[in-house]
């Protein structure tokens, strides 16, 4: 277990008022705690993103514009089990009409990466980033037709 300073244990306290688990041995930020505060520093120093908890789930939610000035706001829902489970990353506000199905799974979250590419090394940070990258490609889709960063069928 880590020493706690007084970051780890704010960040302890808000699993806690969470709701969410903190046996040791029945949650993953319990049990590996430098990676729970390894992803909340990511995300604070690289981001404007805010954390969150609604309904067990730990919640990062950053308003982003892209290139073309375009707002949206993203959510990454971190689910128990992370990072043995992928994040989920939704856009839940957009100045533009989104395509319905251009790389969203059926439940309207996106289609960052194929899931047999996903690893337990990638960060909160990395989806941020991704989803971003998203924001920028769905509108240069809406504009050509053409979707300008890789594609994989699945």
């Amino acid at each position: 277990m880590l020493f706690f300073n007084s970051e780890t244990e704010k960040y302890m306290e808000f699993l806690e008022e969470c709701g969410l688990p903190t046996d040791d041995n029945d949650y993953f930020w319990m049990k590996y705690q430098g990676r729970f505060i390894e992803e909340v520093s990511k995300m604070a120093d690289n981001t404007n993103a805010q954390l969150s908890c609604e309904d067990g789930k730990l919640i990062w939610e950053e308003d982003i514009s892209n290139n073309f000035g375009t707002e949206f706001t993203i959510s990454i829902e971190v689910p128990e089990g992370y990072p043995y489970k992928m994040p989920r990353v939704l856009v839940t506000y957009s100045e533009i009409d989104l395509p319905k199905s251009k790389h969203r799974y059926k439940d309207g979250s996106l289609c960052l990466l194929h899931p047999s590419e996903y690893h337990s090394v990638m960060s909160i940070l990395d989806f941020r980033n991704m989803a971003s990258a998203w924001c920028w490609a769905v509108e240069v889709y809406q504009n050509t037709g053409e979707w300008p960063a890789g594609e994989r069928p699945h």
